[in-house]
């Protein structure tokens, strides 16, 4: 069986991580492997779709399988984040998708001075999140990796060294005409190395 699927978002996510693995990491990856990579996500992604369903599938903030209707031009937003501990620097990045109009953007950013991983997390949330105002995105599902931020974010109840940032990520919020905030395990995203 072949890729039907865009591998456009996956060539992204496999430069990306390839990339915090150098920059992180001093690891470097084969262009060659890098592809492979993506192809392989690609077709492992395409697979674990159920058949017989257009509406890609999620999992919310407990893991629960949820079915998401992209004919209302639902933006999914994924963010994910790199930190480094000996300068307190973090790498963010977010990639927007909208299965609905085949449409795939993404960006990236720096920040200094980042207390720990779980800040440099919310931080490319918040990010992101200004990214889709700017763009002017109504409907938002943000996804993550790190449970605690989804938790946090979806309970309202913030942790004190993140109180400032989900305040800000709350009144983003407003912003929108629908968001949500989910759960997507570390597995599901396929990290390189992980």
């Amino acid at each position: 069986m072949g890729i039907s699927v865009t591998i456009f978002p996956w060539v992204c996510w496999c430069i990306w991580t390839a990339r915090n693995q150098l920059v992180f990491e001093n690891r470097t990856l084969n262009p060659d492997k890098v592809i492979c990579n993506a192809l392989r996500l690609a077709k492992e992604w395409q697979e674990a779709q159920p058949r017989g369903q257009q509406s890609p599938h999620s999992l919310d903030i407990n893991g629960t399988r949820t079915q998401k209707n992209t004919s209302t031009g639902l933006n999914t937003l994924y963010t994910d984040a790199g930190w480094r501990l000996e300068d307190k620097t973090a790498g963010c990045s977010w990639v927007f998708h909208n299965p609905r109009l085949e449409e795939t953007r993404q960006g990236t950013s720096t920040e200094r001075f980042v207390a720990s991983p779980l800040m440099a997390e919310a931080l490319a949330a918040r990010e992101a999140l200004l990214q889709a105002k700017a763009l002017r995105l109504t409907n938002i599902c943000l996804k993550s990796d790190n449970q605690v931020l989804i938790k946090a974010l979806s309970s309202k109840q913030h942790p004190v060294e993140l109180y400032g940032i989900n305040l800000d990520i709350e009144n983003l919020s407003l912003s929108f005409t629908s968001i949500s905030f989910a759960h997507v395990p570390r597995s599901l995203l396929m990290y390189l190395g992980a």
